[in-house]
């Protein structure tokens, strides 16, 4: 995860101009979350493998995130919900050790910016409080919710008992013990990665 100091500050900043080209160029904060999610710098930076980006500027990276902006386009645009965005984030992981992916199924980026306007003269120990809050619903239930699946409807598209998804959705049952061929269909379903699965 982000360990030191210069880790964190590289992160923000570099998580900070991403969604601000995403705000800038009107790109849905749905795809933006997509580009975050599958950003090879981000999974090598949670993953502690920085070998490959320790060279790179931020705008380099922008680039790689968004091929398809010019890249004389991309110019450092300052927002304050955006800035303030960006550190919650950081601060959130960095405490947690979760993917972003995780992360923006309980707090979407659209939410995020609703929330500065009652958090960002806190501290950012009270974001991570109201994070946690959320977490108590698990990820297959808060995933579920957001997409309008029902119960059953997940569990009949899984070929699964109704109870058994039951049990997941309100942590009676570990995940991590269930067949590997039944979560993979959970995730496909919920379209998640295993690991934002087995993070329920």
């Amino acid at each position: 995860m982000i360990n030191d100091y210069f880790d964190y500050s590289k992160f923000i900043d570099v998580l900070s101009l991403v969604l601000s080209i995403g705000y800038h160029f009107k790109f849905s904060t749905k795809s933006v979350e997509k580009k975050i999610i599958e950003s090879k710098y981000f999974k090598a930076f949670l993953d502690e493998e920085r070998s490959s980006i320790l060279y790179k500027t931020d705008l380099e990276i922008a680039k790689e995130i968004y091929p398809e902006i010019n890249e004389e386009n991309i110019q450092p645009i300052s927002y304050k919900e955006i800035e303030w965005t960006a550190m919650m984030y950081g601060h959130i992981l960095k405490e947690t050790k979760l993917n972003f992916e995780t992360v923006f199924i309980y707090i979407s980026i659209q939410k995020a910016y609703e929330m500065f306007t009652i958090y960002h003269e806190m501290s950012f120990s009270q974001s991570l409080d109201y994070f946690l809050n959320l977490r108590k619903e698990s990820v297959i239930s808060r995933r579920a919710k957001n997409l309008k699946i029902t119960t059953k409807e997940l569990a009949e598209s899984c070929g699964v008992s109704v109870s058994t998804i039951n049990f997941l959705r309100t942590r009676k049952s570990d995940i991590s013990k269930l067949n590997v061929g039944s979560a993979y269909k959970i995730s496909k379903v919920l379209n998640i990665s295993l690991e934002t699965l087995l993070s329920n």
